[in-house]
C-alpha cells in the first residue's frame, strides 16, 4: 500500500506528540513493506504561487514540501483569520497526487494545508483519513480553552475568539518561524532564549488575568468576530472532505461529533520508543515524602497551575510529606517555601524517562483541555507507575479508576481529595502498581501499524471492526 501522510514536518524542526506519532507510524509502515510519502507545509517564497517541491528522502520516507503554504500557528493562536483562508489553485495538487498516486491520504493536521489539496484528493477518489491529534480548525488555539482557562462550549459566533487570540503570534513572527533560517537555527541558544522570553511574557499575562478583575469592557469588533466565524466554517468544510476519522480516544470522538457528522473509529495510539518495562515497585511509608512527578509544559492548559494551587493548599492545611518534580519547558517564580516542595528540572529527553519514573511514586496529568490522548500516561503505564489523570485526557480510555490508576474531575476540590487519598494510604499505590503489572495491554508500534493498515483497508468497503478497549486495537 502507498500512503501519503500530511503532517507538520520532521524532527528536529517539528516536535511533540503529533510529529512523534506520525514519524514512528511511517517508519513502521515502511518496515511492513508499505511505501510512504510525507507532505508538509514549508517555507514562504514571496512573489510566487504555491507549489510542491521534492525535499529529500529521510529513512526511506519520500519527503515533499509545500512552498507558500497557509501559515502554521502551532499553539500560538491566530490574529488575522483571513490569512488562514487564502485560496490556492488545485492544479499543482492534482499534478502532485497523479505523480505519486497514493492509495490513501493520512492527514495528521489541517495546519498550513489549502482546502484545494483535499478537494483534489476527493476529485481523484483517494480515500482520506484524519487522526485527531488536536482541535485546530475548530479552535484557533488548538485546545478549546477560553480566555479564562475554562472549556469553550460556545465561541460566541467568533466574538470570544478575539479575546483568546489577542496575544497570538504576529504575522511576521509566523512568517519567520516558517523560514529555512529558523528551521536551521531553531535550537540555537539565541532562538531558545527568545522563545523563553516570549513564553514568560505570555505566562505572566495569563497569571495576571487570573488575579486582576476585569475593570474595562473591551468592545467587540464585529468584523473580526465574523472572520473568526468564517475561519471555523472554512475548516469544518475541510473536515467534511475526510472519509474516515481516526479518533485517538473517546474524548476526541466526543468533541468532533459535536461539530459535524463524523464517520470513523477510536484507535488508541503508541510510538516506537515505548517498551514494556513494568515491574513491582516499592513505596515509602508516610514518614517519607511522596514522590510526585509532573511531565509537560508549565502552562495553564496543561493544568500545572491548578496542580500547584492544590498542592499549596495541602501544604498549608496538612502535615503530609510530599515533593513535586517538574519536567518541562516554561517559567514560574519560586518562593523560598516553593524551593523545599518543588524541583524544576527543565526540559527532559526521552532517554531520561526510565530514571525519572524510577524516582516517581505517582505521575500527575492535570490537563484542563480535552487532551486527545497523552503519551506520557502510556509511558508511565509501560514503567508500572500509577498515574492520577484528569478525566479530560484521552489516555483515560486505558485507565480503570481505582484499578490501574486514578481519575479526577479537573477542579481543585476533586484533585485535592484524590491527592490526600494517596498521601494517607501508600498501600493504595502499591495495589495500583500490582494491577498495572498484570493488566493485558500491548505497547508495540508494530501491532498498532497493522491495525492502522486494517483501518485503511476498511475504508474501501466501510466495514469497520468491533469495539475493543486494548491499545492499538479498534474500539
Amino acid at each position: 500500500m502507498k500512503i501519503l501522510h500530511v503532517s507538520l514536518g520532521l524532527p528536529p524542526y517539528r516536535t511533540g506528540g503529533l510529529t512523534k506519532y506520525c514519524m514512528d507510524l511511517m517508519l513502521t509502515q515502511i518496515e511492513q513493506m508499505n511505501e510512504v510519502v510525507l507532505l508538509y507545509p514549508g517555507h514562504h517564497q514571496p512573489g510566487s504561487r504555491s507549489y510542491i517541491r521534492k525535499d529529500r528522502v529521510e529513512q526511506g520516507i519520500q519527503v515533499y514540501e509545500i512552498v507558500n503554504p497557509l501559515p502554521v500557528s502551532l499553539m500560538g493562536g491566530i490574529r488575522k483569520p483571513k490569512k488562514f483562508m487564502k485560496t490556492s489553485h488545485m492544479d499543482h495538487y492534482v499534478t502532485f497526487l497523479q505523480e505519486i498516486n497514493p492509495d490513501r491520504v493520512h492527514l495528521h493536521t489541517f495546519m498550513g494545508i489549502h482546502r484545494s489539496f483535499l478537494e483534489a484528493a476527493k476529485s481523484m477518489q483517494i480515500p482520506i483519513v484524519f487522526t485527531t491529534h488536536d482541535y485546530f480548525g475548530i479552535c484557533p488555539k488548538v485546545s478549546l480553552l477560553d480566555s479564562e482557562g475554562g472549556f469553550c462550549n460556545d465561541y460566541g459566533d467568533g466574538a470570544k475568539c478575539i479575546d483568546c487570540n489577542r496575544q497570538s503570534y504576529r504575522s511576521m513572527t509566523l512568517f519567520l518561524m516558517q523560514t529555512k533560517y529558523y528551521r536551521k537555527w531553531k535550537n540555537s541558544n539565541l532562538i531558545k532564549a527568545l522563545r523563553a522570553r516570549m513564553k514568560k511574557t505570555i505566562t505572566d499575562k495569563e497569571m495576571k488575568k487570573k488575579v486582576v478583575p476585569k475593570t474595562t469592557i473591551v468592545p467587540v469588533n464585529p468584523k473580526l468576530a465574523r472572520e473568526y466565524g468564517m475561519l471555523r466554517s472554512y475548516y469544518i468544510d475541510m473536515m467534511r472532505c475526510v472519509d474516515y476519522f481516526h479518533f485517538n480516544s473517546t474524548v476526541s470522538k466526543m468533541i468532533y461529533s459535536q461539530y459535524l457528522d463524523v464517520k470513523g473509529e477510536v484507535i488508541s495510539i503508541s510510538h516506537r520508543d515505548i517498551v514494556d518495562q513494568r515491574k513491582i515497585r516499592e513505596f515509602h511509608t508516610k514518614d517519607m515524602p511522596l514522590r510526585l512527578t509532573y511531565l509537560g509544559p508549565v502552562d495553564t492548559y496543561k493544568g500545572f497551575f491548578l496542580l500547584k494551587e492544590c498542592l499549596d493548599h495541602i501544604s498549608q492545611t496538612t502535615n503530609h510529606l510530599w515533593h513535586l518534580k517538574v519536567y518541562g519547558g516554561g517559567y514560574v517564580e519560586q518562593t523560598k517555601e516553593d524551593q523545599s516542595r518543588y524541583s524544576y528540572k527543565g526540559r527532559y529527553g526521552y532517554e531520561q524517562l526510565e530514571e525519572i519514573f524510577n524516582e516517581t511514586d505517582l505521575l500527575i496529568i492535570p490537563s484542563l483541555w480535552k487532551e486527545t490522548f497523552g503519551f506520557i500516561g502510556l509511558e508511565a503505564l509501560a514503567h508500572g507507575v500509577p498515574s492520577l489523570v484528569s478525566d479530560y485526557v484521552g489516555f483515560t480510555d486505558l485507565i480503570q479508576d481505582g484499578q490501574n490508576g486514578m481519575l479526577f474531575q479537573p477542579n481543585s476540590h476533586d484533585l485535592i481529595d484524590k491527592l490526600l487519598i494517596v498521601m494517607e494510604d501508600r498501600e493504595y499505590l502499591s495495589q495500583l502498581n500490582r494491577n498495572i503489572c498484570t493488566m493485558d495491554i500491548h505497547f508495540t508500534m508494530d501491532q498498532h501499524a497493522k491495525v492502522m493498515t486494517d483501518f485503511y483497508c476498511s475504508m474501501k468497503n466501510s466495514k469497520l471492526y468491533k469495539d475493543h478497549l486494548t491499545l492499538g486495537v479498534m474500539h
